[in-house]
């Protein structure tokens, strides 16, 4: 996944709910995840751009004007919402990961449920290698201890948020 594609899904995951004035839209934009990602507001503006050009978003006719998602958008949306990252992407993989979360609402329940499969793999994988580091971690010093343990329990948090999310969902 590019940042593109990173920008489109989030652009697309708010306006699947309501029209937004288009002034509006960055700073929206940014609160999604700002600890992880923060775009800046020309690469959002690109991304408007680039989403209108498409036809997956439209301006409405009446005041103020806002932005709208169209047929084509909510298509998009479905795909990059599905899309999965390489375990290796880095950074990245976390932000698409939050970001992937924050929007499933706007999902379609085979979407939804591949998504939060994924991601409880991915994070029982994540957890598995945590403790493959630090059984071989030469540094046993009270800072990294409590580092490692400080990442465990991020991890396991999120596993619980994802298998609450696939219970809701099952029922």
């Amino acid at each position: 996944m590019a940042g593109k594609e990173l920008i489109d899904l989030v652009i697309l995951g708010i306006l699947h709910r309501t029209s937004v004035v288009e002034e509006r839209l960055p700073a929206i934009a940014k609160s999604i995840v700002p600890d992880l990602w923060c775009p800046t507001s020309d690469v959002i503006a690109e991304a408007i751009e680039r989403n209108k050009k498409f036809k997956f978003l439209i301006c409405t006719r009446n005041l103020p004007r806002k932005l709208d998602i169209t047929r084509a958008g909510k298509e998009r949306f479905q795909a990059l919402i599905s899309l999965r990252l390489e375990a290796n992407a880095g950074t990245l993989c976390y932000v698409f990961e939050a970001i992937q979360f924050c929007f499933l609402d706007n999902a379609m329940p085979e979407i939804i449920q591949a998504v939060l499969e994924q991601q409880s793999a991915d994070l029982s994988m994540r957890l598995a290698e945590l403790k493959r580091r630090c059984e071989h971690c030469p540094d046993n010093g009270h800072y990294m201890r409590l580092w490692m343990g400080m990442e465990r329990r991020l991890l396991e948090t999120k596993a619980e948020v994802i298998s609450e999310a696939c219970r809701k969902f099952s029922n």
